[in-house]
C-alpha cells in the first residue's frame, strides 16, 4: 500500500512538472507574440476619426529647411468595401488611391494600400520587418515599388512622452525617409533630391479621441 502510495505522489510530481515546463516552453512565447503584435499595430494606428496635421517645410543647401509652405491636414474619415471584398480605411487629402484606401493585415502585419487601377493591393509597410531588414513599398509615389530598408529603430521624445519609432529609408541616391512612431503612426518624412525637397513634420494629432500636440 505504501509503495502505490509513493507511486501515485511520485507520478503526480512528475505530472506537475511536465505542466509547468509546458506552460514555460509553450505558451509563453506565443504570449510574447502576441504582445509583440499588439504594439505593432500601435506604430500604424487605424480608426475612423484619428487626424494628423503635419507643416511642409521646403528644403534647399544640403536638404536645411529654409520656410514654411503651410500646413495640412490628413484625417481618416470613413471606412469602405472595395472590389476585392476587404475593408479599407479611407484617408483624405492623398489623392493617389494607394495611399487613399489603406489596411492593417492583421495576420502578416502589413499595410496595404488599393490600387484603383489594377485592382490589387499594394505594399505600403511592413510592421513585421526589423533593423536592417529590407521590402519593396509604394509608399513613396514618385518611385512606386521601391526597396525600402528598415535602417533605425529607438526611442523619441515626442509630444511629452518617450515612444519608439522606426525609420524606414529608400535605397537609392534619392534622400527619401520616414518615421513611424509608436501610438502616432506617421510622424514624419523627407524627400530631398539634388539638395533640394520638402520635409513634412507632424505638428499634432488626434489618435482614438486623444488630442497630441498643436
Amino acid at each position: 500500500m505504501k509503495k502505490r502510495k509513493g507511486l501515485i505522489i511520485f507520478l503526480s510530481l512528475v505530472y506537475y512538472f511536465i505542466f509547468i515546463i509546458n506552460n514555460c516552453f509553450c505558451q509563453f512565447p506565443d504570449e510574447q507574440n502576441r504582445n509583440r503584435n499588439t504594439n505593432l499595430k500601435d506604430f500604424y494606428p487605424l480608426s475612423i476619426g484619428n487626424t494628423w496635421v503635419f507643416e511642409k517645410w521646403n528644403l534647399y543647401i544640403s536638404c536645411t529647411p529654409i520656410y514654411s509652405m503651410g500646413k495640412y491636414r490628413v484625417k481618416i474619415i470613413s471606412d469602405t468595401i472595395m472590389p476585392n471584398g476587404k475593408k479599407y480605411f479611407v484617408f483624405s487629402y492623398y489623392q493617389n488611391s494607394v495611399l487613399k484606401y489603406q489596411r492593417l493585415d492583421t495576420i502578416t502585419y502589413k499595410i496595404l494600400g488599393f490600387d484603383n487601377s489594377t485592382g490589387q493591393e499594394k505594399l505600403l509597410d511592413s510592421l513585421f520587418a526589423n533593423k536592417n531588414d529590407w521590402y519593396y513599398s509604394y509608399r513613396i509615389s514618385p518611385y512606386p515599388n521601391s526597396p525600402t530598408h528598415v535602417s533605425d529603430t529607438g526611442s523619441i521624445n515626442l509630444f511629452g512622452s518617450l515612444r519608439k519609432f522606426r525609420e524606414q529609408d529608400f535605397s537609392s541616391s534619392v534622400g527619401y525617409e520616414y518615421y513611424l512612431t509608436e501610438g502616432i503612426g506617421l510622424s514624419h518624412f523627407i524627400g530631398c533630391e539634388g539638395s533640394r525637397g520638402s520635409s513634412d513634420v507632424l505638428k499634432g494629432c488626434i489618435i482614438d479621441g486623444i488630442v497630441y500636440g498643436d
